[in-house]
């Protein structure tokens, strides 16, 4: 891994960027986050990635996250297929998609973790079509709590997005769809399951691959509600994947 510090002029290699500011911290005695620069660098696997201090920007990049997933979601990624990111935070798979020459779709209403997408894509001279809105089964707006991997929408949210349901985008081909979209705690209940029901005709007249996360920690039966739905759609096979201790993951050929 490489390790670039905007602003600093140098590159560090193979040093947590985390040890070097506590030891800052030690010498100078203040916060870590007051000597870090605004805007890091990291090199890994042939793609550039940014990484803003104090957030969970290194999801895209860290080997550790999803590794399961990451594995399973990477060998779908076919040039000249269309993927569809539902919930894509700053791009850990769109960029990895977009890489390997797929036409990216790309959801994420948090403008701050958007931003992180676009500029993960521009570093790597990478496109994507990048859309505001948040998914669901109905049109109209909704409020939605920006907290960087985990916004989700909730009626104690702060700022007002857009909702509208996949099937209003009327996209011509879908190959492949991600949907890992946090739940909304107050309801109880995934997302994901909303996001499938306004998807319905997407997924019944294109038959894409399809990995959704479910949110059996919020909802016992979220993985059977979303399983059923499916069947209706066509949908036959299911694979679970456990990733990261207790989120889980279907999988649908």
């Amino acid at each position: 891994m490489r390790i670039k510090l905007a602003g600093f002029g140098f590159v560090i290699r193979e040093i947590p960027v985390v040890l070097m500011a506590l030891t800052i911290e030690r010498i100078f005695a203040g916060s870590p986050g007051d000597y870090l620069p605004k805007a890091i660098t990291v090199e890994r696997e042939g793609l550039t990635w940014l990484w803003r201090p104090r957030t969970d920007d290194y999801l895209a990049f860290s080997a550790k996250h999803e590794p399961s997933v990451t594995k399973l979601l990477t060998t779908q990624f076919r040039k000249g297929e269309v993927f569809l990111d539902i919930g894509s935070h700053v791009g850990r798979y769109a960029v990895r998609a977009s890489r390997e020459g797929m036409k990216v779709h790309a959801w994420e209403p948090n403008p701050y973790n958007r931003y992180g997408l676009v500029q993960n894509l521009k570093m790597n001279n990478l496109r994507a079509k990048v859309h505001t809105e948040a998914l669901g089964d109905t049109d109209g707006f909704v409020l939605f709590q920006n907290r960087g991997g985990r916004s989700h929408v909730t009626k104690s949210g702060k700022s007002k997005v857009q909702m509208r349901r996949l099937d209003g985008f009327d996209i011509p081909e879908v190959d492949l769809v991600k949907i890992d979209t946090p739940g909304a705690l107050e309801r109880h209940e995934g997302f994901e399951l909303p996001i499938l029901a306004g998807a319905k005709r997407t997924l019944r007249t294109h038959h894409p691959r399809l990995l959704v996360e479910l949110h059996r920690h919020l909802a016992e039966d979220s993985t059977e509600e979303c399983r059923d739905l499916l069947k209706t759609l066509g949908y036959s096979e299911f694979t679970y994947i456990t990733d990261m201790g207790r989120r889980a993951y279907l999988f649908c050929p």
